[in-house]
């Protein structure tokens, strides 16, 4: 098992320059997830924020609410290992512009996504949990990324609720 860091209670980093990844680090980060009842949980793989390239692996619960956002001037790439969700692009004002239903290699869905920088983008979880392997290109910081107006904050779980269901709907994706 990869030795690991604490940063915070949803962000582990690894604690060497050389990080592998394995069966038991997806498996570590799955049990987690659902023995501690988070929404989300990660690895990250690089050192710094001012690292040229940021690498994590992640697991989002079903019941994961990612705030719409886009990255300035930073592109991203998502790779599904397990699970099934669907990203989701908008343009500024909230208009969905496309979607792409991602699942594992196998699953009938496209299991790698690009994001280009500056796009606005979700992921919407299909699944009781989804296990990925993201890249961003960096540096990166906080400041970095702007969160969509249109879209609930996060803080009203009646909102955050709300705007799921309409934007399942819209999409006709069930959960």
């Amino acid at each position: 098992m990869l030795k690991l860091k604490k940063l915070s209670p949803l962000v582990l980093e690894a604690a060497n320059a050389i990080v592998p990844l394995s069966r038991q680090e997806n498996e570590f980060l799955k049990n987690t997830l659902h023995q501690e009842h988070l929404d989300r949980l990660r690895i990250c793989c690089h050192r710094a924020t001012d690292d040229r390239l940021h690498e994590m692996l992640m697991v989002f619960s079903g019941d994961t609410y990612i705030r719409p956002s886009l990255h300035v001037d930073k592109e991203e790439s998502l790779f599904v290992l397990e699970g099934l969700g669907t990203y989701v692009f908008f343009d500024d004002q909230g208009n969905i512009t496309e979607r792409v239903a991602l699942g594992p290699i196998g699953s009938g869905r496209s299991f790698y996504c690009r994001i280009p920088a500056n796009t606005y983008h979700s992921l919407m979880i299909e699944s009781d949990q989804l296990l990925a392997k993201e890249t961003t290109s960096g540096p990166f910081r906080r400041e970095d990324t702007i969160f969509a107006a249109w879209s609930p904050d996060g803080t009203n779980p009646d909102a955050v609720r709300s705007y799921l269901e309409s934007l399942r709907k819209t999409l006709g994706i069930s959960r």
